[in-house]
């Protein structure tokens, strides 16, 4: 079994409200709250949340998970680089056994245990450097990278995401269809 720990992404702010994404309220909760929970809940090894814009707030809404050992909240004080400083910073926090990361947004409250899961063993199972959810025709999240492409996902800048790795590996890419 491949050590895969999980990087929950809480990027963005939502132009109309001023706040991150993550903080909405869906269920009675921030989106956040149930995307950690879920990541806790799945055989994710450890869950790595990083933090950016008014990560005070986002800290408060996962007051009651984040004292839960698989929990590990990091701040990003390079937020205004983009997307890719999530990545780097999320990277950087993993633990030096990591096999693989699973990168998660934080404002995707549907992505549940059993797709986190069900991933995790498509990726062991078919020995994919990247492995990720298709839904139709259409990549969704999560996406899992093996630690084979951590210095590269550490070199990434701006707002680029993970999508030049997948068009270089695509040979090594496991599409797991849903």
């Amino acid at each position: 079994m491949t050590n895969v720990d999980g990087i929950v992404l809480v990027m963005a702010e939502s132009k109309r409200s001023g706040q991150p994404k993550c903080l909405a309220e869906w269920r009675g909760r921030p989106l956040i709250a149930h995307v950690v929970e879920t990541a806790v809940a799945s055989r994710l090894r450890r869950v790595i949340v990083v933090l950016g814009p008014q990560a005070d707030r986002v800290r408060a809404a996962l007051q009651p998970i984040r004292a839960h050992s698989k929990v590990k909240l990091v701040y990003n004080s390079e937020y205004d680089e983009g997307r890719a400083s999530f990545i780097r910073r999320g990277v950087s926090a993993l633990p030096e056994d990591a096999g693989a990361a699973m990168f998660l947004s934080g404002d995707q409250p549907l992505v549940n245990a059993h797709l986190i899961d069900a991933l995790i063993e498509a990726f062991e199972r078919h020995r994919a450097l990247i492995c990720y959810p298709v839904f139709g025709v259409i990549r969704g999240n999560p996406s899992i990278f093996a630690a084979s492409l951590f210095p590269e996902l550490r070199k990434l800048s701006g707002d680029a995401g993970s999508a030049t790795l997948i068009e270089k590996y695509k040979s090594r890419v496991h599409e797991h269809r849903l």
